[in-house]
């Protein structure tokens, strides 16, 4: 650490020289904090103490909450108000206020049956408002790779196909999709017509664009195959389609 103390950086040479430094004392330290932790597990052994206190020991100097504001701008700090303060939020977070919805009454349809699994009710929208408006910025995002920031900046939904696809015990589906490759499914020609008029303005709205000349309609017996128009392109109808290295028929 001397070393890289008294190094300038004067020249390319010398930024290599730092990183190297920095690889050397990063690989130090790691070796020096296992070699403490080993020392202190052996002494704790010696002892003839337990791991709960060995435990009890790493955790000293720990940041630990000791101080809260709440809604109406009141700091809290001692340890029950602070209990009682998490329980609510975490109340509010994870409890449900929408109301049931019964726009399937008509459906003859059987509604969608879930097996197996708790019936857990849907996420609201206020919940995911109190998620969003928790989330600090400038924070590194999760594998996918999506920022607090870009989640904060989402809005109001550009494609609105409710009513619209496939109904599968109750249950619509509209589409499937990987990346950018999208199969959008409808039980009627004129359904379809409706999604891929809006997903090629939709995506015009963020600048993309549809690929027509790749876009295929594809139909059972239980539909005639027709050619369908988006803007000015005419759909080809096809028999058999590779989608995601698969053919499908």
């Amino acid at each position: 650490m001397e070393e890289r103390r008294n190094l300038v950086l004067q020249s390319s040479e010398d930024a290599s020289q730092y990183r190297r430094l920095n690889g050397r004392i990063s690989k130090s330290l790691t070796r020096d904090l296992r070699q403490f932790n080993t020392e202190r597990i052996k002494e704790a052994i010696e002892r003839s103490k337990g791991s709960k206190v060995f435990a009890r020991d790493l955790s000293v100097g720990q940041s630990q909450l000791s101080k809260l504001k709440t809604e109406d701008g009141i700091t809290i700090s001692s340890k029950p108000k602070l209990l009682e303060e998490i329980e609510k939020f975490h109340g509010q977070l994870y409890t449900s206020l929408r109301l049931p919805v019964n726009n399937m009454a008509e459906d003859p349809r059987a509604r969608l049956t879930r097996h197996y699994t708790e019936d857990i009710p849907d996420v609201s929208l206020y919940e995911i408002r109190m998620a969003l408006k928790q989330l600090k910025n400038n924070k590194a995002p999760g594998d996918d790779g999506i920022t607090a920031e870009l989640l904060k900046a989402g809005g109001t939904p550009l494609l609105d196909w409710s009513g619209l696809g496939i109904n599968i015990n109750g249950e619509y589906i509209t589409h499937l999709r990987f990346a950018d490759d999208i199969v959008v499914m409808a039980e009627t020609l004129e359904d379809l017509g409706t999604m891929l008029d809006g997903l090629s303005r939709a995506s015009q709205q963020v600048g993309l664009k549809m690929n027509m000349d790749k876009t295929k309609i594809m139909s059972n017996v239980r539909v005639a195959p027709t050619p369908l128009k988006v803007g000015d392109s005419a759909l080809e109808v096809v028999d058999e389609y590779v989608y995601l290295g698969q053919t499908v028929q």
